[in-house]
């Protein structure tokens, strides 16, 4: 949720409890019987000697403004992958800021989907088979994230846990949350630098799968993120979407082995 910690004020949780006020949950909610298992994903990818890439799908952001023009914009990005498919896809349902769509977790895809939203209320659980919680937005909204995760396990949703620095990390150890994520975005607007991961496991290993969110788009990201612990990782449109991009994710697939083409690839293009 890129600088999420950046936003919040209690006009941002007022504005996220007048989007769960609208009836925008109610109206569209969309459950899957089955579920599929992130963190058993992650667990088999890296079993099998891969790096878990998970794809973000999201049609504008706080920080880069309009990615997509719309929806169908998205899907014909990830026509872009050609035959690569991610460990899972997460998807941003969220209206306003992310341009999300609840429809996207409707598709019946052969990974876990992680549904991705400003949650502060299990009215927003609406489908998915796991959902992202960020540990700032629920202290600054005063929710109660155990009960969140166990509303979530409920529904037979996994939980990935976000934090941004070890007071988080701690908190969020305490919980039972099935993954944590760390996103790489900085204080005061800094830009995502991979070293906010590599900071917060230097200090603080667990057992459970560790995503490393933003800034990651080249090899030498990924060999640090795995050495530090990270099992796996989350990529958005900028990284996914272009002429090159199934390359440059099979590039960043093989720098789990230490090993990377000669010849660099050229820059990713921007999406339009």
């Amino acid at each position: 949720m890129a600088g999420i910690c950046m936003l919040i004020d209690q006009n941002f949780v007022n504005s996220v409890r007048a989007t769960i006020d609208s009836g925008y949950y109610e109206r569209h909610s969309i459950r899957r019987a089955e579920k599929k298992s992130l963190s058993e994903k992650i667990e088999k990818v890296n079993a099998e000697g891969h790096l878990p890439i998970i794809i973000e799908i999201k049609c504008a952001s706080p920080s880069d403004g309009q990615l997509f023009s719309s929806r169908h914009g998205a899907v014909s990005a990830l026509s872009s992958l050609g035959s690569f498919m991610p460990a899972a896809f997460s998807a941003w349902v969220e209206p306003r800021l992310h341009a999300g769509d609840i429809k996207w977790l409707a598709r019946e895809l052969p990974v876990p989907v992680l549904a991705k939203d400003f949650y502060i209320s299990q009215k927003q659980f609406v489908g998915g088979d796991a959902v992202m919680l960020s540990m700032p937005l629920l202290l600054a909204a005063n929710s109660n994230p155990h009960q969140l995760i166990d509303a979530a396990h409920d529904l037979g949703m996994e939980v990935v846990l976000e934090v941004y620095n070890d007071e988080q990390l701690a908190m969020a150890k305490k919980t039972e949350a099935d993954i944590f994520a760390i996103n790489n975005f900085g204080p005061n607007g800094s830009p995502a630098n991979v070293a906010t991961t590599l900071a917060l496991l230097s200090s603080n290993q667990t057992g459970r799968p560790v995503i490393s969110m933003e800034g990651i788009s080249e090899p030498e990201h990924v060999r640090e993120l795995i050495k530090c612990g990270a099992t796996a990782v989350e990529v958005g449109p900028k990284v996914w979407a272009g002429e090159f991009a199934a390359s440059h994710l099979e590039q960043l697939e093989r720098a789990v082995y230490g090993r990377e083409p000669a010849n660099p690839l050229g820059e990713i293009k921007k999406v339009s």
